[in-house]
């Protein structure tokens, strides 16, 4: 049997997927298996280590020409991967397909179903989050954006085979959706098995003091401004009793802006304000979580999961997260730390003041489940789970 992986885009946890699908491969495959992947132009420059475990488990490469980064209309993403799937999968002889993100291909997985049976991953399904108790903005625009996509899944669903998510709570509602395409609740596939190294700029940290942290991509889209805002109003004896880290690389358009917030701050403020304005490696990331008291996950509208939770369980820290999603909904099951309106800075900032009060995110913490809401979300029962579904005989 020959499996197609189509892994469109690099970074961020495209490239996550890939490395923690090529692992499982050689533990999943049974003799006389074969393993293509067609990848996005970027793929192999941004992840080369991930190229290079491809020739090592002896997976054939096909890289697509055009680049695959999102466009501006959602209907030419759409056509444009169609197109492009549509000559270079066919090309493979597959006996089942896997598109490592469905969210952009919907319209291409209909139209290489053909070939063979389709599977994808549906990393940010949003058409249910009104059951979530969280509605989208932009009124009617808005409810007919999304209801398009809903009707657009449903039309896909019917050709698919596999639809796997991580997101638990959208699996119902597909299945709602269509009797086709089963929906399959995925884990994470968080690596746990690099080697941490801590890193140095945590040694100036003032350690009688509570450090809230923000790590990862910083931008206003993940709450990195309603985060500075916050901690400008909270009262100045709190300022005194904490430290907020800024860890990862800032948006190079709000840079400037956010480092003269800071500058700012440190000049009025009794806070310390300690920002490493670069890109972490994945073995300084867990370390400076477990350096954190408070991990701040205040993404603005976030749809899909957020890896920061994960690693924030596993480390045994609580979140004051957005009560917005899958994000809210994950902290409320999972016990996780607190959720509330991030978009309000008046509102993290009361939930900080709680926090260091013993009444907040801390309170509400339960490290146990915490501890198995991580475990539950590693490369290996990632990879594990894909394979079941598209090997159901493999070990």
């Amino acid at each position: 049997m020959t499996v197609t992986i189509v892994n469109p885009y690099a970074g961020g946890h495209y490239g996550q997927y890939l490395d923690a699908l090529l692992r499982g491969w050689t533990l999943h495959r049974r003799p006389g298996d074969r393993l293509h992947v067609v990848a996005g132009p970027r793929v192999a420059s941004e992840h080369p280590e991930v190229a290079a475990l491809a020739v090592d488990v002896g997976a054939a490469w096909t890289e697509i020409e055009t680049d695959l980064q999102p466009m501006r209309s959602r209907a030419a993403v759409e056509w444009h991967m169609a197109r492009l799937l549509h000559t270079a999968v066919p090309a493979t002889r597959p006996d089942r397909i896997l598109i490592t993100y469905l969210d952009h291909a919907l319209v291409a997985a209909t139209a290489v179903s053909a070939c063979a049976p389709v599977s994808g991953i549906l990393f940010r399904p949003s058409f249910h989050y009104a059951a979530l108790g969280s509605r989208p903005d932009g009124g009617m625009r808005a409810w007919l954006a999304q209801t398009a996509k809903r009707e657009l899944l449903r039309l896909a669903l019917r050709r698919m085979d596999r639809v796997f998510t991580p997101d638990e709570t959208a699996v119902e509602p597909m299945r709602r959706l269509s009797r086709r395409g089963t929906p399959v609740a995925l884990p994470e596939a968080l690596d746990r098995s690099v080697a941490p190294r801590r890193p140095a700029f945590l040694d100036a940290l003032d350690p009688a003091r509570r450090v809230l942290l923000c790590i990862g991509a910083l931008d206003s889209r993940k709450g990195v401004g309603v985060t500075l805002d916050a901690v400008a109003r909270l009262p100045r004896a709190v300022q005194a009793r904490v430290a907020l880290v800024l860890a990862g690389q800032l948006a190079s358009l709000e840079r400037d802006g956010f480092l003269a917030t800071v500058e700012r701050l440190r000049r009025e403020t009794p806070l310390h304000i300690l920002v490493e304005d670069r890109y972490l490696d994945e073995a300084e990331i867990q370390p400076t979580v477990e350096a954190a008291d408070l991990v701040l996950v205040p993404y603005q509208r976030h749809v899909g999961s957020s890896g920061i939770l994960i690693r924030a369980a596993a480390a045994g820290r609580p979140v004051l997260a957005s009560d917005y999603g899958l994000v809210g909904a994950h902290v409320r099951r999972h016990r996780l730390g607190a959720a509330v309106d991030a978009v309000s800075p008046d509102a993290l900032a009361t939930a900080i003041v709680e926090d260091i009060g013993g009444t907040g995110a801390s309170a509400r913490f339960d490290a146990g489940s915490a501890h198995a809401f991580a475990d539950g979300n590693t490369s290996e029962a990632f990879a594990e789970t894909i394979f079941r579904h598209l090997l159901p005989d493999a070990r």
